[in-house]
């Protein structure tokens, strides 16, 4: 057995593959069984089985099946998306909203110093007779704008649920049984 604690952590990706690539060569030739804990979802997919731990508690579990491991790999990736999730399925999170607020000011901000330098190419006079001959701005079709608004904010709602929602957890009896029926000659993670 073979205790592997982020083995390819500080090793170059040739290297990284290398060492993956051994680790397979003991456990399909020679029997062994590699018990490897990673962050790394290419590191990831080199696994026969992975189960992914959030909060002390099994949270997924992965089996490679007759899945490539290019198929393996963005099934992990997908996991990793719900991993920020969890039992709560709102929609609405603190942390991105505060994000989201920073980067529209920081765009904001952007703009602002691009029309600041763009303005100052203009004469005061042109900026001034400017105002007569754009008044008559108006929205084509209020209604169908705010439809639209109202259909895409649903959208993003929607979104938000499908990486945040159903997602389960499971107990430390789960962790305990999956020790205990541990199979040899198997690739864990």
């Amino acid at each position: 057995m073979v205790l592997a604690d982020e083995p390819t952590g500080a090793l170059d990706s040739k290297s990284a593959r290398q060492l993956l690539e051994t680790f397979e060569h003991l456990n399909q030739n020679l029997g062994a069984t590699i018990l490897m804990v990673t962050h790394d979802a290419f590191t990831a997919s080199y696994a026969d089985r992975i189960i992914f731990i959030k909060d002390g508690k099994v949270f997924n579990e992965l089996v490679k099946g007759e899945d490539s491991r290019k198929q393996f790999f963005e099934k992990i990736i997908e996991v990793q998306t719900l991993l920020g999730g969890g039992k709560n399925t709102n929609v609405f999170s603190k942390d991105a909203c505060i994000k989201t607020c920073i980067y529209f000011a920081v765009m904001y901000l952007a703009v602002m110093i691009f029309n600041t330098f763009t303005i100052s190419r203009y004469k005061l006079i042109n900026l001034l007779t400017a105002v007569r001959k754009n008044e008559k701005v108006k929205i084509k079709n209020p209604i169908i704008s705010i439809l639209i608004f109202l259909i895409s904010a649903g959208l993003l709602g929607y979104a938000y649920y499908l990486v945040t929602g159903g997602v389960y957890e499971f107990g430390i009896t789960m962790i305990m049984k999956f020790i205990m029926k541990m199979e040899k000659k198997r690739f864990y993670i």
